[in-house]
C-alpha cells in the first residue's frame, strides 16, 4: 500500500521535530551533565532540570544514561541524529569503566550509590551499600547496550554475569 503525499508529509513532520527534540533537548540537556573526570553523569538536578544539587551517582541512573546514550549513538550511526557519534562511544565506554571499577561490592552485587568519584555511599544508614537489585538490573541493561554498541563481548559478559547472579539469588 503507497503512502499518501499527506502521511508523507506527516511522518517528515514527526521525523523533523524528533530529530530536533532529541538533538536540541534532550542530549543538549545531557551533554551537559556528563562528568567529564570520572565518566558517568549527573542526575540530581532540581524539576525544572536548571541547578545541580548533588553529584551523587545512583547506579540504576547510570545504568539507564549508557542504555541511552547507545541508542544515542546507533541513531546517529544511522544517520538519524545529527551528531558525531564519536564523543559519544567515548563517554559511553569511559561511564562502563566508571561503573565496572566502582559499582560492585566483593560478593558481586551492585551498589546502589556512589559518590561522584566512586566511593560507595549508604543511602540508610546502617542498611548497607546494595539496597536495592534494580539497580543490577540498569546495569544489565547498561552493560549489554554497552556490548552491542563497542562490539565488545567483555561488556555484554558483565551483564551476563550480573544477570546470572540476580536469577539463581532469586530463584
Amino acid at each position: 500500500m503507497e503512502l499518501s503525499k499527506e502521511r508523507k508529509k506527516y511522518i517528515s513532520y514527526l521525523l523533523e521535530f524528533y530529530q530536533n527534540s532529541i538533538e536540541h533537548d534532550f542530549l543538549a540537556f545531557w551533554n551537559n551533565a556528563l562528568d567529564k573526570k570520572n565518566g558517568g553523569v549527573f542526575t540530581c538536578y532540581t524539576n525544572r532540570g536548571d541547578h545541580l544539587i548533588s553529584k551523587d551517582k545512583y547506579i540504576w541512573s547510570q545504568g539507564r544514561f549508557m542504555w541511552i546514550w547507545a541508542h544515542a549513538i546507533e541513531l546517529a550511526q544511522a544517520y538519524l541524529l545529527n551528531i558525531d557519534p564519536k564523543p559519544y562511544v567515548e563517554h559511553l565506554e569511559k561511564t562502563a569503566q566508571f561503573i565496572a571499577k566502582n559499582a560492585f561490592l566483593p560478593n558481586g552485587n551492585t551498589i546502589f550509590l556512589l559518590s561522584a568519584d566512586g566511593k560507595p555511599k549508604e543511602t540508610i544508614k546502617g542498611k548497607g551499600y546494595d539496597t536495592s537489585f534494580y539497580a543490577d538490573c540498569f546495569v544489565i541493561i547498561g552493560f549489554a547496550a554497552c556490548g552491542r554498541i563497542l562490539n565488545k563481548e567483555y561488556w555484554t559478559q558483565k551483564a551476563l554475569t550480573i544477570y546470572d547472579k540476580i536469577g539463581r539469588a532469586h530463584v
